[in-house]
């Protein structure tokens, strides 16, 4: 994880990169064998000088290889959080 924004609660300008790795394997007890990646990159850049407007972008990766169950297959991970892939407000 890189994290320069200048206030983690409400950023107004800076970057934060987040990079996972995920596994299941039998090996692990595990049902499914795949492999999984997620790249998160979000951006804030200040619009005004006062810094009150703020354009701010997210752009996610997410990949996986194998065989895995359908419930993970629509899952956008990254470090603690899931997004639902099939729409709605969460992603």
């Amino acid at each position: 994880m890189l994290d320069n924004r200048d206030f983690e609660p409400a950023p107004r300008q800076g970057y934060w990169i987040e990079a996972t790795l995920r596994e299941s394997s039998p090996y692990w007890g595990s049902t499914w064998s795949y492999l999984g990646a997620n790249l998160s990159l979000r951006g804030y850049l200040p619009l005004d000088p006062s810094k009150r407007v703020v354009l701010a972008s997210q752009v996610i990766f997410d990949a996986m290889y194998g065989k895995a169950p359908l419930q993970e297959i629509v899952r956008v991970r990254g470090p603690g959080r899931y997004f639902n892939t099939f729409g709605g407000q969460e992603i």
